[in-house]
């Protein structure tokens, strides 16, 4: 951090955990793991409630928990998570901690992206045209392709039918193909794909997607419409 952000980062934060043992973080058994405060990159004690401005280690949910209910005053403060890992992040913070999630996803941008933004309205007469959707693509470079995308097992978001592409399957309309008529997006029907919109609200290929964004931007979260992705959903989707 010092590296990357400067020698004053912890400054920018009201507390940090680093080294919390997730998914284990979120267990609610006794005996739970204890914070341990930190002093450069030694742990000098344990501790039974957390303080502003302090850097920590290790430690457990409900003590966390605790700690926000009391910044906030809140009997159950809302938590955003970020994280990478469906597994030690996404899943834990939804199902035990009751964390809304964004799921920070470089498959997104590794396989390109298809963004949609309103066009200006336009007057005529005393009201004015609706606005349209203009779409705008977001590709990697070339090279990158080449390392990130696989051949062999295709795209992270969706598994095409091949013989469900005219939209039929033993002369029945394809769900899937329904689907995309009525929202312009094919479903995802991966593994992971199905994990993404169970256990997360909203997914971006990195943070420094949404950092300019106003800190009362909405986001559409994952549904059984189009929402979810941002800025823009997998170009997979769209084929």
């Amino acid at each position: 951090m010092n590296y990357a952000v400067g020698k004053d980062w912890s400054e920018m934060f009201d507390i940090v955990v680093c080294m919390a043992g997730k998914p284990g973080f979120f267990k609610s058994k006794e005996p739970l793991t204890k914070f341990h405060e930190l002093d450069g990159e030694k742990e000098v004690c344990t501790v039974e409630q957390l303080q502003e401005n302090k850097i920590y280690s290790r430690g457990n949910h409900k003590d966390f928990t605790t700690f926000l209910q009391k910044q906030t005053n809140q009997d159950n403060p809302k938590v955003l998570y970020f994280g990478d890992s469906i597994k030690s992040d996404l899943y834990p913070s939804v199902v035990f901690g009751d964390w809304h999630v964004a799921a920070v996803l470089e498959e997104m941008e590794s396989e390109g992206m298809v963004t949609c933004k309103d066009k200006d309205s336009v007057e005529d007469g005393p009201r004015p045209k609706k606005a349209r959707l203009a779409s705008h693509g977001i590709e990697i470079e070339k090279s990158k392709e080449e390392i990130l995308l696989s051949n062999q097992w295709g795209s992270f978001f969706v598994h095409h039918n091949t013989a469900a592409r005219n939209g039929l399957i033993n002369n029945t309309l394809d769900k899937d193909y329904v689907h995309e008529m009525k929202t312009g997006r094919r479903e995802m029907n991966t593994f992971w794909g199905d994990l993404l919109e169970k256990y997360s609200t909203i997914a971006i290929p990195r943070i420094d997607f949404i950092t300019e964004l106003p800190l009362d931007y909405t986001f559409e979260p994952f549904s059984a419409s189009k929402g979810g992705f941002f800025p823009g959903s997998p170009k997979s989707l769209h084929l």
